[in-house]
């Protein structure tokens, strides 16, 4: 082989690789662009318009929802709406709502969470991110991951509030 075919092919070779890495590059900002936005939404559209399309999409959002992660980031997005609408202070991270779930237990009552979806109703061990000073912000040092039963009882009491009202119900109860 001449030096001068090698040059040939190695220059071939050079010019398959920049036009993959421009071509890539440019199914990327196609991708990015609000007409590629629009193209996936047209194809997700579809999809989600036949009775099939939507139940295999909805069954593939279920069974992310019920992994950690999944579950982090619908916590996460979740509050991230709420904090938006309250105009409240907004500052965790995927990061550290996967850390503390990873501890599976409820911050104050220590029931083992549940990432089942039920049908119909909620999951009274499902995690939920609690503001431990309500109304004040979801930041780390003032977020807990407790069950949601905890979370709907507790509504705007604090943490020692909320408890105080527990034992009062429970000795009402016992009373009885």
């Amino acid at each position: 082989m001449t030096q001068e075919r090698q040059k040939e092919i190695w220059r071939n070779a050079a010019d398959k690789y920049r036009a993959s890495k421009h071509g890539s590059s440019i199914r990327k900002k196609y991708a990015q662009s609000s007409e590629g936005k629009a193209a996936k939404h047209r194809s997700f559209k579809r999809a989600y318009s036949t009775p099939k399309g939507k139940s295999k999409i909805l069954e593939t959002h279920k069974n992310y929802r019920e992994t950690l992660e999944g579950r982090a980031v619908c916590l996460l997005n979740d509050a991230r709406t709420r904090a938006r609408k309250k105009q409240l202070p907004f500052t965790l991270t995927k990061e550290w709502v996967v850390q503390h779930l990873q501890s599976e237990k409820c911050a104050q009552t220590g029931d083992s969470f549940s990432y089942t979806l039920i049908e119909n109703s909620r999951n009274m061990f499902a995690p939920s991110l609690d503001q431990i000073v309500p109304n004040t912000g979801y930041a780390e040092e003032n977020t807990q991951i407790v069950c949601w039963w905890w979370n709907a009882f507790k509504h705007n009491r604090t943490d020692d509030e909320a408890w105080q009202h527990f034992r009062v119900l429970h000795e009402r109860q016992s009373s009885s």
